[in-house]
């Protein structure tokens, strides 16, 4: 039989579970920035235990778990009031002077006294529920009472005092506390009723979830609202989330599982048990015969022994006398009463059950009937404890081994068991119970309705469960994502630009984001910084010096284009390109626009300048510094392009001087490959992309110039992530792998992105080539990087693609 099952009635209290144990890791990782904290992890931690125990009750099917739970049920809510007053010292409150060291050491002592009184008492053979019960509750109630005058004196100190920190937000935390302390109350009380029959178990536990959840939302209001440290908005939407969410799926379950699982019932038909060798054989038994025998003294908690008249062969031994038991059993070899947890567990005492139920059996009700060779002990319409019907059952054994069951009706309301066992501690299992079924003689078998219901209310609970796991956990994992993108983020934005605005700088734009309140304060902002700018005084300024910066940058662009000139020249003489006319057009194609954009805004910045002096009227003054400084802009943004275009060619001309070393190829390429990672995850922190290795455990090592080849992978693998970024119907991955071939080893680059056309896959190793948008690169990399493969390595760098399928880079290195 099952030693645990997940019950309907356990559900409410493993939602508390879970809504401690969150709470117990977020306190637990506050508890250097603010002291009250460690407490109510403390705390956290009795009342899951508490809640955890009492869901044990209901889930575990074990003799020990009432001797074991009943003390922890205690200990724990002990525990966790204790913990309150160290709350009521730290959080808010005076501190940690002696005075509040000497309470918590007196109450912890008592704390202790209490917890070990609890547990000497279910230790010992005949435990008192009701003073285990009546020092628990006295010890809650007076640490929160405890706590409370703490929290009053406290209030009453800032009051008087009119202390620094006796503000409207502290007072409001003490209250807060107080208000959770009383709510705690409650459950004790509630509790009394339940024991004493005012109100029923449901409504107990619905009570009790309910003022749980009450009492959990409330520490996450008082720290999250009141804490000197400071701490997030998120924090407190998901919380709030959270304990929603658990605590309507909690109660929901109390309400959908009311009432009891459908279950059905045992067939009583008549089973006979016929000893072949070392084997039952199970055949259709005798109709219930009511046959005259002589009655058995035996009443309702009492035990009969009762000779057969001849040696019954039952596990392993010769019985010529049985123990006979009010509640429907017989046992071989036993001196007491059977209990439910030797039939469940196994005794090390055989017995045979035609019928195991709480009876109550009257004199002259239970009788037994011998005959040469068999013995029929019958138990004749025997009440029902607790319900109002009887049964009629029969149990015959005879002289071969055999023996049979046979029955009169049974409702289908009574939870019943029947089953038999050699003894040996063993614990019985379920076996078939049809016609014609065979069963070893040593084994211990027992079919159970209770079982069944039991089964069948876990069937219908165990899904409910994961449900409100995973309720909870997606909770707590999408409220933060969706809170990040669409609150936090343009929230820090705006805070950023006020803080920078406060500082004096007035030109602060912040980006307006979607257009909910948080975007439409965004562009009130802007407005209002633009309304507070200087413009006029800053204008002048800057047309003052307009001429000498057009000549700088002017400067700028001419020694530019020296240092591409030089660039090509030491291209030409490294061989990098094929042709030197295919270099000059390249060059010239992708200097030419920046050259034209900063000549013509150079030569429109002039013709300005003139205007401007001759303009009197201040608006029109002032459209012209606009224009100018426009302009100025424009030859920044077009000379950082040259500059640009001129440094991507110094480093495809730079010289190879570097030194081969021999290199672990996997090390090699799993530490660029992480550094190409990390960049684009930087870049774009919302990139979900998957970058997947495949090394060869053989790759070995092989003679490179390491920052060189780097170069080349990081080059590689950026190229991968921006293939696959933004495709749609499939899961964006890129695959690094290694393989050996004799003399050669070979890396692979591989995406799933769109691929390449064939006229792009012709042209990818081409200087200045690149199906980038313009200004986002130079169309030099791939360039580069075949030149330090092949020339530099003497290697190859190939590449395979086809549209909608991806592509893949391979570079081959002799070893």
């Amino acid at each position: 039989m099952d030693w645990y099952y997940i019950t309907a009635a356990s559900l409410p209290r493993l939602s508390l579970v879970l809504l401690t144990a969150v709470l117990f890791c977020y306190f637990a990782s506050r508890v250097r920035k603010a002291p009250g904290t460690a407490w109510l992890a403390m705390a956290m931690v009795g009342f899951a235990l508490h809640h955890a125990s009492f869901a044990g009750f209901y889930v575990l099917n074990a003799s020990w778990a009432q001797d074991v739970l009943t003390p922890l049920t205690w200990s724990s809510v002990v525990l966790a009031t204790w913990a309150f007053i160290g709350v009521a010292y730290g959080f808010r409150g005076a501190g940690y002077t002696p005075g509040a060291r000497r309470v918590l050491a007196g109450t912890g002592l008592a704390a202790a006294a209490a917890i070990a009184f609890v547990h000497v008492e279910y230790a010992s053979p005949a435990p008192s529920g009701a003073a285990v019960q009546l020092v628990g509750t006295a010890t809650v109630i007076v640490f929160s009472v405890c706590a409370l005058a703490i929290l009053g004196r406290e209030a009453r100190r800032q009051r008087e005092a009119q202390a620094p920190d006796a503000s409207a937000s502290s007072r409001k935390a003490l209250r807060t506390f107080g208000a959770i302390i009383l709510c705690g109350l409650i459950i004790p009380v509630v509790g009394l009723f339940r024991d004493t029959d005012l109100i029923s178990l449901a409504l107990d536990e619905q009570i009790a979830l309910v003022v749980w959840a009450v009492v959990m939302m409330g520490l996450v209001t008082l720290y999250v609202n009141y804490d000197s440290q400071p701490t997030s908005f998120v924090v407190k939407v998901v919380a709030f989330g959270f304990l929603a969410v658990v605590t309507s799926l909690g109660v929901a379950s109390v309400v959908a599982f009311a009432g009891p699982p459908s279950v059905p019932g045992i067939t009583p038909q008549s089973l006979a048990y016929v000893l072949e060798g070392d084997r039952y054989r199970t055949e259709r038994g005798s109709p219930l015969v009511l046959e005259d025998g002589d009655p058995i003294d035996l009443e309702d908690g009492e035990v009969s022994r009762v000779e057969l008249g001849f040696e019954f062969p039952f596990g392993g031994q010769a019985w010529s006398e049985v123990l006979v038991d009010d509640d429907g059993s017989v046992s071989f070899g036993a001196d007491t009463l059977l209990t439910y947890w030797d039939i469940v567990e196994g005794s090390d005492a055989g017995w045979i059950a035609p019928l195991r139920t709480s009876l109550a059996p009257t004199p002259g009700s239970v009788s037994v009937a011998r005959a040469p060779g068999r013995a029929s002990i019958t138990w004749r319409d025997v009440p029902v404890s607790g319900l109002d019907s009887a049964v009629t059952v029969q149990l015959q054994m005879k002289q071969t081994g055999s023996f049979s069951f046979a029955y009169g009706e049974i409702g289908d309301d009574l939870l019943w068991s029947r089953g038999f066992s050699p003894g040996g501690g063993r614990r019985p299992r379920a076996v078939a119970w049809e016609l014609g079924v065979t069963v070893p003689a040593g084994d211990a078998a027992l079919q159970s309705r209770s079982h069944a219901y039991r089964s069948a209310d876990q069937a219908r609970a165990l899904p409910y469960l994961w449900l409100l796991i995973g309720a909870g956990l997606s909770v707590l994992a999408a409220f933060p994502l969706y809170l990040r993108e669409g609150l936090t983020r343009p929230l820090q934005r705006l805070v950023d630009g006020v803080r920078r605005a406060a500082r004096g700088h007035l030109d602060t734009n912040v980006p307006v984001g979607a257009r909910d309140e948080i975007g439409l304060l965004t562009e009130d902002f802007n407005v209002m910084a633009g309304s507070l700018r200087t413009a006029e005084s800053e204008l002048r300024a800057y047309a003052d010096t307009l001429e000498d910066r057009v000549e700088e940058r002017t400067a700028e662009l001419e020694a530019s284009l020296d240092e591409l000139r030089a660039a090509q020249a030491r291209l030409i003489q490294q061989e990098k390109l094929a042709s030197l006319g295919q270099l000059t057009a390249g060059i010239a194609h992708e200097i030419k626009n920046p050259l034209n954009f900063v000549t013509n805004f150079a030569s429109l910045s002039v013709d300005l300048v003139a205007d401007l002096e001759d303009e009197t009227d201040p608006e029109e003054r002032a459209a012209l510094l606009d224009d100018l400084k426009l302009n100025a802009e424009k030859i920044a943004e077009h000379g950082r392009r040259a500059d640009g275009i001129v440094r991507s060619m110094m480093d495809h001309a730079r010289s190879r001087g570097g030194e081969r070393e021999r290199t672990d190829l996997n090390a090699l390429v799993q530490e660029y490959a992480a550094l190409a990672y990390h960049g684009t995850r930087a870049r774009h922190p919302n990139s979900t992309t998957r970058l997947v290795y495949d090394l060869e455990d053989d790759a070995g090592s092989v003679e490179v110039v390491g920052p060189e080849m780097g170069r080349v992978l990081i080059n590689l693998i950026d190229n991968a992530f921006d293939a696959v970024r933004g495709i749609e119907g499939r899961d964006p991955l890129v695959t690094v792998a290694t393989r050996r071939h004799g003399d050669a080893v070979e890396i692979r680059i591989s995406d799933n992105g769109a691929g390449m056309p064939p006229d792009v896959r012709e042209r990818v190793f081409e200087p200045f080539f690149t199906t980038k948008p313009t200004g986002s690169g130079t169309g030099l990399g791939l360039s580069i990087g075949y030149d330090i493969v092949a020339q530099g390595h003497g290697g190859t760098l190939e590449v395979e693609s086809a549209q909608g399928e991806g592509t893949t880079f391979t570079i081959t290195l002799p070893v």
